[in-house]
């Protein structure tokens, strides 16, 4: 992908060539690839439906878990999205059992190595995805030592900026969450944009 630079930035599509806004800033890309019969029946695209089915389970996956991140904790990172898809890629990796192209992050989040991979997963300073998904009660506890995992944390743009929202009193969380998970008024108070 090419950033627009310059005073005007444009809008739409040109010869082939598309402009457009994104949270990444202003971007420009040139429209390519096979049409939608070829890849659905063309035998060279065998691999690439094959990642496009992964892809797809995995970005399922990604939203759910990010709605639950949301709905359980009200905390917004417009970058949560993109790295819960490299973690569900991840994950999908880790599936011994299905065959190439129906691989399941879910049953690759079972492994020992998915486990640390889950703990290095940051949603805040002081919440692990592996917290969130113990609390409700989507994994379980594993008695198996957890070693650290050989792949990079995948970091938090949100823990950069140390931005929190403070909840609504009318939000109530369906189970209790551990102290740890909650922000005192100091802390929202430090971490907001304005305060």
């Amino acid at each position: 992908m090419a950033f627009q630079v310059g005073d005007i930035k444009l809008s739409g599509t040109v010869n082939g060539i598309s402009f457009y806004k994104s949270v990444f800033g202003w971007l420009v890309r040139a429209k390519g690839g096979p049409k939608r019969k070829q890849f659905k029946t063309s035998p060279v695209f065998v691999r690439s439906r094959e990642n496009s089915e992964e892809f797809t389970t995995c970005a399922r996956a990604a939203a759910a878990l990010r709605r639950l991140v949301i709905v359980q904790t009200a905390h917004k990172d417009k970058s949560l999205y993109h790295r819960l898809i490299k973690l569900m890629r991840l994950l999908a990796d880790n599936d011994q059992v299905s065959l190439r192209g129906k691989r399941d992050p879910m049953k690759g989040m079972q492994t020992i190595e998915a486990l640390a991979l889950l703990k290095e997963f940051k949603i805040s300073e002081n919440l692990c995805l592996y917290d969130l998904l113990l609390i409700k009660g989507l994994i379980k506890k594993s008695h198996e030592k957890v070693k650290t995992c050989k792949t990079p944390a995948i970091p938090s743009a949100a823990i950069k900026r140390r931005r929190t929202k403070k909840l609504s009193p009318f939000y109530t969380f369906s189970k209790a969450l551990p102290s740890h998970l909650y922000l005192s008024q100091k802390q929202i108070q430090g971490n907001t944009a304005f305060g």
